[in-house]
């Protein structure tokens, strides 16, 4: 027969309950990426303002160039140049514009038909833009240089108004 036990005699300890697991406060490590995750976002809004500031600056640049080209071509009238010129204006805004990769490997045709993509019409492969491609090897070249300095400045307002859309 086993002995009488009496439960005060026994060893057992009193239950114990875990502590609360609140989730507030957070451990160190949270609060280190959480900050983390702060400059990360800030970072990425200032480079996205810096890009877009750069972006509008170049259009300013150019419509700045433009006014300078119209300039020396009212005293100069030299066609030669003025295509030249006209043609390095916008390639390099188109390159500053949009990626590089679509805009800086494109001539003849299809630089036409990229300058003609934000045109109501087809001035640029169809009209008056033409000289941009045909007029540089040409010893006396023939176009109307005012339809084309407009016709470079309405482009330049529809790059602008392009990039304050996407």
């Amino acid at each position: 027969m086993m002995p009488s036990v009496e439960p005060n005699n026994l060893p057992l300890r009193d239950i114990h309950l875990p502590g609360s697991s609140l989730w507030w406060p957070p451990a160190p490590g949270w609060w280190l990426l959480l900050l983390l995750g702060i400059i990360i976002v800030l970072v990425c809004l200032f480079l996205l303002k810096k890009r877009k500031a750069n972006k509008l600056s170049a259009i300013f640049i150019a419509e700045g160039e433009l006014q300078r080209i119209q300039q020396q071509f009212a005293t100069e009238q030299d066609r030669i140049l003025l295509i030249r010129e006209l043609s390095e204006l916008i390639r390099r805004l188109s390159i500053s514009q949009f990626a590089r990769v679509d805009t800086a490997a494109l001539t003849g045709e299809a630089w036409l038909q990229f300058l003609d993509k934000l045109m109501d019409d087809m001035p640029f492969s169809q009209g008056v833009g033409r000289a941009l491609v045909d007029a540089p090897y040409q010893q006396h070249p023939e176009f109307d240089s005012q339809a084309l300095l407009k016709l470079v400045e309405i482009w330049i307002e529809r790059v602008s108004k392009h990039k304050d859309d996407s």
